[in-house]
């Protein structure tokens, strides 16, 4: 049975994140540039060119020193967040009591203390929404919602234990790992990514947890795929992405599937399963020992790696095999309007899939080396 990832998965993927970042050190300048269409992945259906232009982020080494700072993967959480006419890249830095705000256009980073809000000890899920840090501690089960002032001072407005929904032996609420957008809030419901230890690959019957915060109840909504029950899975977490008051989109890390769920009824209002073939393979955990089989493995698997929503267009992005071993990373960008109808594909390499965040009028994505920005203007 797969678990939650442990210090040894951990590590072994931190060191193989760690040697693509040594290895290619020779790229120094911090910079964004221009990327084009991978022609080399045509074979996949659908793919059309865009217009991708030069943006002016300049605060390129904040966040790579975030991404490192945090373990870059094994996170809680990276956060786009808009104050006005300003945009920041947030991210939760736990173990130093601080909610860091990184200014995509300046040269400014706002540190706040979470001392009063947060135990560096224990893990949390978490998302900014508007003006509020949602925020479950997945051990006590307490959920927090986190006033950010306009100064960028932090206030308490609510606190509610959900242990009445969780069985604290039996269930558990994912973290912000190897996919975020595991926590969506509208009033009274809060939905929830969440898993079971005594099942295969961890996965309920159910994908999501639905809490009504006022009547203090609670449900289990929407099915995990069969395939979840049969084979092995390394990352098989789910992500929640909002898309307007009454609908959320739903996906799996290891399944072509796209779901628009609506928030009342707990039903699919529409399912897109056909717009890639994704090569997600099984894991046999058995051989998690082998270094060279558990190397391959993570260079042919793919996998979801991110769900964006932005100017009414909703953004799967997919971190994709390597042909061989000394292949840079590339990553897929599957664009859908807000009615899940698809678009078009955008193909790239030397980017982290899961480094990826809404900026201006499309998705920026870190690289490889952590020193630059790719900007993909998908407004044309």
């Amino acid at each position: 049975m797969i678990t939650r990832p442990t210090i040894k998965n951990v590590s072994l993927l931190q060191g193989l994140l760690i040697y693509v970042f040594i290895s290619n050190l020779f790229c120094t300048s911090n910079e964004i540039i221009c990327c084009k269409e991978d022609t080399q992945f045509r074979e996949y259906q659908n793919s059309q060119k865009h217009l991708i232009v030069n943006d002016s982020i300049s605060n390129v080494q904040y966040l790579a020193d975030a991404f490192k700072e945090t373990g870059m993967y094994f996170n809680t959480g990276f956060h786009f967040y808009k104050r006005g006419q300003a945009n920041y890249f947030g991210y939760l830095n736990a173990s130093k009591d601080s909610l860091v705000f990184i200014n995509l256009l300046l040269n400014e980073t706002k540190k706040i203390s979470t001392a009063h809000f947060i135990d560096k000890n224990q893990k949390y899920t978490l998302r900014i929404i508007n003006d509020t840090l949602h925020l479950v501690n997945t051990k006590t089960y307490t959920y927090s919602q986190v006033l950010i002032d306009s100064d960028f001072t932090l206030r308490s407005i609510k606190t509610l234990d959900l242990k009445f929904a969780f069985n604290s032996k039996k269930y558990f609420v994912n973290t912000n790992v190897a996919i975020d957008k595991k926590l969506i809030y509208e009033h009274p419901y809060l939905f929830l990514t969440y898993g079971n230890f005594k099942t295969k690959n961890n996965a309920d019957s159910k994908a999501i947890m639905k809490i009504n915060l006022e009547t203090k109840t609670s449900k289990k909504i929407l099915n995990y795929p069969a395939k979840y029950q049969t084979c092995d899975m390394f990352h098989f977490y789910s992500a929640i992405e909002n898309i307007s008051d009454s609908t959320f989109v739903l996906v799996f890390q290891k399944m072509d599937f796209l779901a628009l769920v609506n928030k009342r009824s707990n039903n699919y209002d529409k399912v897109v399963d056909s717009f890639f073939n994704s090569q997600f393979m099984c894991y046999n955990s058995s051989k998690e020992e082998n270094l060279a089989y558990t190397s391959k493995f993570f260079d042919n698997d793919e996998s979801n790696d991110n769900l964006i929503y932005s100017n009414n267009n909703l953004y799967l992005i997919k971190q994709l095999r390597k042909a061989k071993r000394t292949d840079p990373p590339k990553v897929a960008i599957l664009i859908f309007d807000n009615l899940l109808a698809f678009k078009s594909t955008i193909f790239a390499d030397r980017l982290l899939a899961r480094l990826s965040f809404p900026y201006n009028k499309g998705v920026a994505i870190l690289n490889d080396s952590l020193n630059k920005v790719h900007y993909y203007d998908l407004s044309k």
